[in-house]
Parts: structure tokens; sequence; C-alpha cells
């Protein structure tokens, strides 16, 4: 399944409301949070693991890290995100055999 090889970076949800808050005010929109709560997807389960990279998997579980995001709010599909960067976060689709990508911080999804 999708969920077998989903990872998310946990985010404190006190983003999430700040910025809903914002969106509301600007854009009349409420939002929910997304079902993982604000987070960052850094995969989405579409594509497995490889064998030879699984070693790695769950390496980083529970580890604290540091994202640099800008208040630039956008809309994706259902989702309202900020872009980060965060080389320690590629770092880890690269230990899993994937290449790197632009990341966001979900905060909220349309109702």
């Amino acid at each position: 399944t999708n969920d077998d090889f989903f990872l998310v970076l946990d985010v404190p949800d006190n983003i999430g409301h700040y910025y809903r808050y914002w969106i509301f005010k600007r854009f009349g929109f409420k939002l929910a949070p997304p079902a993982y709560g604000c987070h960052i997807t850094i995969l989405d389960g579409r594509q497995p693991v490889q064998k030879e990279f699984l070693e790695n998997w769950k390496k980083y579980d529970g580890k604290i890290v540091e994202i640099e995001y800008t208040p630039e709010v956008y809309q994706v599909w259902k989702f309202w995100c900020l872009p980060i960067k965060s080389a320690f976060l590629q770092q880890i689709r690269t230990e899993l055999g994937f290449p790197n990508k632009d990341l966001h911080l979900t905060i909220r999804r349309m109702q």
C-alpha cells in the first residue's frame, strides 16, 4: 500500500494554526487540518524503497530536525503549503534511493 513507504516529518501544529488564521483573514477560506497534521512529506509512498536501501528505513526515526521555510503560502490541489529547504531531508531521500525534489510544509487542506 502507499502507507508502507509513506514518510513524513511531523511539524508542530501551531505553525498551521497561525497560517490558517491569516489565510482566512486574506482569502476567507476555512481550512481543516491535513489528515497527518502539519507535516512535510519526504516520501509519498507511491514508489517503494528498493531492497538495497531498506537498511536506511527508519534510520532517523524520532530525530529532531531543523528546517527553513518562507511565509510564501501557496495552494497545491486541496492543500495549503509553505516552501521549505532542508539539506537533511534531501539527504534522507538520497539515502533511500530517491532524487532530490522541492519539498513543502503542508499546513491545511480545503474543507
